[in-house]
C-alpha cells in the first residue's frame, strides 16, 4: 500500500509539472543562444588573455561581437520597464568590446586589463538588474 501511495504521489507531481511547463518562443531561444555564446566566448577570451594569447583572445572576442548583434532588442527577464537603461548598458557593452578589440590589436596590456574589468562589471550590473 505504501509503494502504491508513493507511485501515486510521483505521478501526481509529474502531471503537475507537465501541466505547468511553458514553451519557449523562438525569439527567446535565439536570445538565450546568443547569451550562451557570449558567456562561453568571454570565458575563453579571458583565459587566453591571462595566458597572453592575444591572437586567440581576439578570435573569441570576434565571436562575441557577432553574437551581440541586436542585443539592444532583447527582452530582459525582469525590469522590462527599464528598456532605456537596458539599451544604454548594451551600448556601453558593445563600445567596451570595440575598445578591447582595439587594445588587443595595439597590444596595450594596461588598457586590456582595465577593459576586462569594465566588461565584467558591466555584465554583473546588467544581469543583476535585468536577468
Amino acid at each position: 500500500m505504501k509503494s502504491f501511495m508513493v507511485v501515486l504521489i510521483i505521478l501526481m507531481f509529474c502531471t503537475f509539472a507537465l501541466a505547468h511547463e511553458h514553451t519557449v518562443s523562438p525569439e527567446m531561444r535565439k536570445q538565450h543562444g546568443s547569451m550562451s555564446v557570449i558567456g562561453k566566448q568571454w570565458s575563453i577570451c579571458k583565459k587566453d588573455l591571462n595566458n597572453n594569447n592575444y591572437v586567440d583572445a581576439r578570435k573569441a572576442l570576434e565571436k562575441i561581437q557577432k553574437a551581440v548583434a541586436g542585443l539592444e532588442k532583447f527582452k530582459p527577464h525582469k525590469n522590462s520597464e527599464k528598456m532605456d537603461e537596458f539599451r544604454q548598458q548594451t551600448h556601453i557593452f558593445k563600445d567596451n568590446l570595440t575598445k578591447l578589440s582595439e587594445a588587443l590589436t595595439g597590444k596595450k596590456s594596461e588598457d586590456v586589463k582595465s577593459l576586462v574589468g569594465m566588461i565584467d562589471n558591466g555584465c554583473l550590473k546588467c544581469h543583476e538588474t535585468f536577468r
